[in-house]
């Protein structure tokens, strides 16, 4: 039987504050545009680029110039600082040897999911990546592995409203990451994780369910 847990990466595996509040304010001084804080960087984590990119800079009108001077910066500083969340490895690894297939389906682009697994120890345990661009949204991408892998059950995890969206479209269930930067987004979740070890027990009532 096929049985799949799809990821969000940021604010769910990955602390992405780390190096996203570098990225922002090395690329805001090298333009000479106003500074912004930490807080609110960290509000925008897990959001479409778009989004984020004008949120932080929202007078800057090259806007693909500035996402690429961001892109760059975000991975220099991923590479040296990325850091995962505590207990994500082990808890991957708790979930593989349990016969789940693992998926990654993020807003990042791909050369950014690609960076932040592989510097971060954990792209092995991946076998489908979905990223920016891929699909229409986080749902499309989410139908597309479910049907690919012809699941008989999935479930999706993440922190940000986007995710839970994604899991009700296709009838999956959901687990939100709380510890992530969605704050409040998700707090109608029925099933919610306080760091990440508490998601076995929490695939393991949903396995009751579903299975």
């Amino acid at each position: 039987m096929n049985k799949a847990i799809i990821f969000d990466l940021d604010g769910t595996l990955l602390q992405t504050h780390f190096h996203s509040c570098f990225a922002a304010h090395e690329t805001l001084r090298t333009l000479g545009l106003p500074d912004v804080s930490d807080s609110l960087v960290m509000r925008l984590i897990g959001e479409p680029a778009d989004v984020f990119l004008r949120a932080i800079a929202p007078d800057y009108s090259d806007l693909a110039a500035f996402e690429t001077m961001f892109d760059a910066n975000e991975r220099a500083a991923l590479q040296r600082v990325g850091k995962l969340f505590d207990g994500v490895p082990e808890l991957l690894q708790e979930f593989i040897s349990r016969g789940y297939q693992l998926a990654i389906c993020s807003n990042g682009s791909r050369e950014y999911v690609e960076t932040a697994l592989t510097t971060t120890g954990i792209r092995q345990c991946f076998s489908r990546l979905a990223c920016a661009g891929e699909y229409p949204d986080k749902a499309a991408a989410v139908s597309a592995i479910i049907s690919e892998w012809n699941c008989a059950y999935a479930v999706v995890v993440g922190d940000r409203v986007h995710d839970m969206e994604a899991a009700t479209a296709n009838g999956a269930p959901f687990i939100a990451a709380a510890y992530g930067y969605g704050g409040a987004e998700t707090q109608s979740a029925a099933y919610r994780a306080n760091q990440p070890k508490e998601m076995i027990k929490l695939v393991e009532q949903l396995e009751g369910i579903l299975v």
